[in-house]
């Protein structure tokens, strides 16, 4: 779901014809909280084994 939000905001902000600077500031803080979910993720199964 988060990588369709991001194409989804890439797709509006290219369409409103945005600043790259925009866009370069939301994917940049974007991935934080990808990179924290999936460093959570792989820690739960490794815990069950």
């Amino acid at each position: 779901t988060i990588d369709e939000a991001l194409s989804d905001l890439a797709n509006k902000q290219s369409s409103f014809n945005t600043p790259p600077v925009s866009v370069d500031a939301t994917v940049i803080s974007r991935p934080v909280t990808i990179n924290s979910s999936s460093q959570q993720v792989p820690i739960e199964p490794t815990r069950i084994m």
